[in-house]
């Protein structure tokens, strides 16, 4: 009814596949052929910009590649599956979705900072970081500009979110997670995050 109210015709019927079926595209002719950037190029997107569509694609598109079928559900598992096998607590983790905008979603700031141990230490760690804003960049735009930082933020309703690394004074790269949660306004918690993370920048000592 949407299409049709918007001049697209649609000659045929619409079927609806119960999820984790997987369409039959025999017999379909290629009629065009786009290629995606590469991987890096869409999380720098995703994670500098806070683009919740491509988090979105991104995390369906590791539930497809891990059980074949692009479900919240299957992303969910990948990621659970991950944190398993790299020794990560994953007891209370919940994903609705893939760019954390449901209030369903759960995840600790020691899952968190997990996460940000093993990718510093993981092969590809490198460029999973280059993709974090610094400070002064992208969604920390007006943030910690004098820093040496990278980290992710993330906003909701009453709710405010700050992942990522710092280098302390003594040198060494330390990874934080500041999760504020029920506020009436945003503006504070983010001052409570900036505040904690330029003490970190402050610490002389090896941790």
């Amino acid at each position: 009814h949407v299409l049709k109210a918007e001049g697209i015709a649609i000659d045929g019927t619409v079927k609806l596949l119960p999820e984790g079926s997987r369409p039959d595209l025999s017999g379909l002719e290629t009629y065009a052929r786009f290629r995606s950037p590469d991987l890096e190029k869409l999380m720098i997107q995703t994670n500098r910009r806070s683009d919740n569509l491509f988090a979105e694609h991104l995390f369906k598109s590791t539930a497809f590649d891990f059980k074949g079928f692009g479900s919240a559900a299957n992303g969910e598992a990948a990621v659970k599956d991950f944190f398993l096998r790299h020794r990560i607590d994953s007891q209370g983790l919940h994903m609705v979705d893939g760019s954390g905008l449901s209030e369903l979603d759960r995840i600790s700031p020691r899952q968190l900072v997990g996460l940000l141990g093993v990718m510093w230490e993981h092969p590809n760690g490198q460029v999973f970081i280059d993709t974090l804003p610094a400070g002064g960049e992208g969604t920390m735009r007006y943030r910690l500009n004098d820093l040496v930082v990278r980290a992710k933020t993330g906003t909701l309703n009453n709710h405010s979110g700050l992942s990522g690394y710092v280098v302390s004074s003594y040198g060494q790269t330390l990874g934080f997670s500041i999760l504020v949660n029920d506020v009436q306004a945003t503006w504070p918690a983010v001052e409570l995050q900036d505040y904690i993370v330029k003490m970190l920048t402050n610490w002389t000592q090896p941790l």
